[in-house]
């Protein structure tokens, strides 16, 4: 446990550093969930529960308390974990953790006790490049979106079902699932610059240019349709609106 708390600390101040954000300013575990890609966060009746891919292929549920975090329980998983979300896929009221390795592995794990759910047995993935959790298809369940071997795969949530793989090769470091031209649907927002709309998987437009390697959200003028904010290489932020088409800021 020291190691992981080591762990957070160091990407706390990496993101601070690069953001350019005052070290007297608190960060929120939510927020740093948000660009921890093995960390995700899940609050229930008050409590917040953290989820966390440590080393040597374990997987970790601890509850944020006034004291820090206090570990629940830890797990062993095949590989260790490249991506980590944790959603209510099938909204019955409890989460699922969906995770991914770095051997390619594709799994959905119990949100309480950490037992394997589900794993992906059909495909033989190499590399899992890129994930996400979201509502793409406007029923009630979510789906899971992954990049894997340069193609875009979607999976129902609930039944597990793979809806859809995109027939020609695709690249992103990044994926992010969220309504970011205003139309009250949620597009996919793959890091390589591209926005592909929700249902059909069609590209509503394409930056001609990446994004960059990390992608967050954030309605950065108050409009109600968050803008794409990408973290490059060099740790400088650039700032992309999909419902004007344009780049507002670097």
């Amino acid at each position: 446990m020291n190691r992981l708390l080591v762990l957070i600390l160091a990407c706390t101040i990496s993101f601070m550093t690069a953001l350019r954000i005052s070290a007297d300013e608190p960060v929120d575990l939510l927020c740093l969930a948000d660009i921890i890609d093995a960390m995700d966060t899940y609050e229930k009746d008050g409590h917040t529960f953290v989820y966390f891919g440590g080393e040597g292929g374990r997987l970790y549920l601890m509850e944020q308390t006034d004291g820090g975090l206090s570990e629940i329980t830890e797990i062993g998983v095949p590989g260790t974990i490249r991506y980590l979300r944790v959603e209510d896929l099938d909204s019955d009221g409890s989460c699922e953790v969906v995770i991914t390795s770095t051997t390619g592995d594709l799994e959905i794990r119990d949100g309480k006790n950490l037992e394997s759910l589900w794993e992906e047995r059909d495909e033989d993935f190499s590399t899992i490049n890129a994930m996400s959790v979201g509502n793409v298809d406007q029923d009630t369940a979510l789906e899971i979106v992954i990049l894997a071997d340069d193609h875009l795969h979607v999976y129902d949530g609930e039944t597990h079902f793979k809806e859809w793989q995109s027939s020609e090769q695709m690249e992103a470091s990044d994926i992010l699932i969220g309504d970011v031209d205003g139309d009250n649907e949620d597009e996919i927002v793959l890091s390589s610059g591209v926005v592909l709309s929700s249902g059909f998987y069609q590209i509503e437009w394409s930056a001609g240019k990446t994004f960059g390697d990390q992608l967050f959200l954030f309605d950065v003028n108050d409009d109600k349709v968050p803008e794409i904010f990408a973290r490059q290489a060099d740790g400088r932020v650039r700032v992309f609106n999909a419902r004007i088409q344009m780049e507002l800021w670097e």
